[in-house]
C-alpha cells in the first residue's frame, strides 16, 4: 500500500493521501513497518554482565528496529520467583532514569541529546575549545549545519572523519574507529554521570550550580515506590559527588506521600 505518513513529534498521526506538511521526506523505494518483536533475547544481567547488559541489549535492539523483547532467564540468579525478577526490573529502571538525567544534561549544553556518543565527541571538542571549529568545518564539506545533521550520523560518518582529520583532531584510521565504536549500544553508570556533572560544574566555576527539574514526579511514580528509591539513587549520587551543587527538584500535584 502507499500511502503518505504525518507524524508530529516524532508520532504517526495521520496515514492518507496526499499529506501536507512542513518537511517532505521522500521515502518512496522504502518500507515502513511496525517495530519488530524478538521473543528470545539474552540480556544476560545480573550475573553475566560481561557477556551483556540491559542497556547494552535494549539499545541494540532499538538500533535494529526491534521494539519489543522477551528475555530469556538465563541470568544469575534466575528469575524464577517475584524477589529475583525484582532484581531484574530494578536494573531496568535505573538504567532508564540515568539515561533520560543524560539525555537533558546533554541537550542543556547543546550536545546530542538523541546519541550519547555524539554528546560525547561534542564535549571533547569543547573541552578543547575546538567545537566552533568542527563545526564551521564540517559545513563547508557537508553544506548543512552539524545541529541540522548529526541525526543521520549513520550517512555522514565519512565527512565526520574527513573533518576531524582535517582538523588534525584525530587521524584518519582514530576517526573511523571512533565512528565504528560509535554504533555499539551506549553504557553510562549513575556514579559516571554524577562525576560528568561534577566536572562541568567546575570547568563553570564561580560557584555554578545545575539544576535539573523533574516535572509532575507523581505520575512518574504512580504507585510503584521503588521508582522514587531509583531516583533517590541518582540524587544522592550527584549530591556526594558535587557537594550540593547539582540539586534535582520535583514537582507534583500529588502529595509526595500519598504516592511513596
Amino acid at each position: 500500500v502507499k500511502k503518505d505518513i504525518l507524524t508530529v513529534d516524532g508520532l504517526i498521526k495521520e496515514i492518507s493521501d496526499e499529506l501536507i506538511g512542513d518537511e517532505i521526506l521522500d521515502v518512496k523505494d522504502l518500507l515502513i513497518i511496525p517495530g519488530a518483536v524478538d521473543v528470545h533475547v539474552h540480556l544476560r544481567e545480573p550475573g553475566f554482565e560481561h557477556k551483556e547488559t540491559v542497556i547494552t541489549g535494549t539499545t541494540a535492539a532499538a538500533k535494529g528496529g526491534v521494539t519489543t523483547i522477551m528475555s530469556m532467564p538465563n541470568l544469575n540468579p534466575c528469575p524464577d520467583c517475584l524477589e529475583s525478577l525484582k532484581k531484574q526490573l530494578d536494573i531496568i529502571e535505573k538504567d532508564a532514569i540515568v539515561n533520560v538525567f543524560l539525555k537533558v544534561f546533554n541537550e542543556m549544553q547543546g550536545f546530542c541529546g538523541a546519541m550519547p556518543f555524539l554528546a560525547d565527541l561534542e564535549r571533547r571538542l569543547t573541552e578543547e575549545g575546538r567545537f566552533a571549529e568542527f563545526k564551521e568545518k564540517f559545513e563547508e564539506v557537508y553544506g548543512d549545519a552539524w545541529e541540522d545533521s548529526r541525526q543521520d550520523f549513520d550517512f555522514i560518518q565519512d565527512d565526520v572523519v574527513d573533518v576531524l582529520t582535517a582538523m588534525d583532531f584525530m587521524s584518519e584510521a582514530a576517526a573511523r574507529n571512533w565512528c565504528e565504536k560509535a554504533s555499539e549500544p551506549y553504557q553510562i553508570s549513575i556514579e559516571d554521570f554524577a562525576k560528568r556533572v561534577k566536572a562541568y560544574i567546575e570547568r563553570k566555576g564561580n560557584n555554578h550550580h545545575v539544576v535539573f527539574l523533574v516535572d509532575e514526579i507523581g505520575q512518574y511514580i504512580g504507585e510503584d515506590s521503588k521508582l522514587m528509591l531509583n531516583l533517590q539513587t541518582v540524587t544522592e549520587e550527584l549530591g556526594k559527588e558535587c557537594m550540593g551543587k547539582a540539586w534535582v527538584i520535583v514537582t507534583s500535584q500529588q502529595d509526595i506521600d500519598s504516592v511513596t
